[in-house]
């Protein structure tokens, strides 16, 4: 028996978050994240212990009206805004959990997670949601559709490009067994 919410016909646009960090004295970088399950976010963001601030932002497709639950976990002080209303926020800059619930009606609403940090926060940022009537889960990509004007940008100049610690270094995944 399939949910509700796993009846949304897909279709090929762009889902997830847009993602947009500052690290302080580096290029800003642009990311898409499919959800917010991240582990270790300085070192995903390689913010070699400087000062960031990051915000992911993402339209939120609200199938089924009801009461929807929120659960946050920050890596160091933050928010969630869905639609008009800052469902949590935090200036602890040790982070923790947070849970929050809203009743929504159907259709698109702007979702925004934001965080900053003076220091390495190289904790976990995940965001969690409970439908009406279902189990929690991660916030899937199926839900959420990257803002307009999400997408390719002018091109950077030589000057930020050829900028000595320009780019994060490519660390692939090593699998040790």
């Amino acid at each position: 028996d399939l949910s509700r919410s796993e009846l949304r016909a897909s279709d090929d646009q762009p889902r997830g978050f847009l993602g947009s960090v500052r690290i302080e004295g580096l290029p800003d970088q642009a990311r898409q994240d499919n959800t917010l399950a991240l582990c270790c976010i300085a070192e995903l963001i390689q913010s070699d212990n400087r000062p960031f601030a990051a915000r992911w932002a993402s339209t939120l497709t609200v199938v089924e009206p009801g009461e929807y639950g929120f659960r946050l976990t920050l890596p160091t002080a933050g928010k969630l805004i869905i639609g008009e209303t800052t469902l949590v926020e935090s200036a602890d800059p040790e982070g923790g959990e947070f849970s929050a619930s809203l009743l929504l009606e159907a259709g698109m609403l702007p979702i925004v997670v934001e965080i900053a940090t003076e220091s390495q926060s190289n904790r976990a940022l995940e965001l969690v949601w409970t439908p009406p009537g279902e189990g929690s889960s991660v916030l899937p990509a199926d839900f959420l559709t990257l803002p307009l004007g999400a997408g390719v940008q002018p091109p950077l100049p030589d000057e930020v490009l050829l900028a000595p610690n320009a780019f994060p270094e490519d660390r692939p995944l090593s699998v040790l067994r």
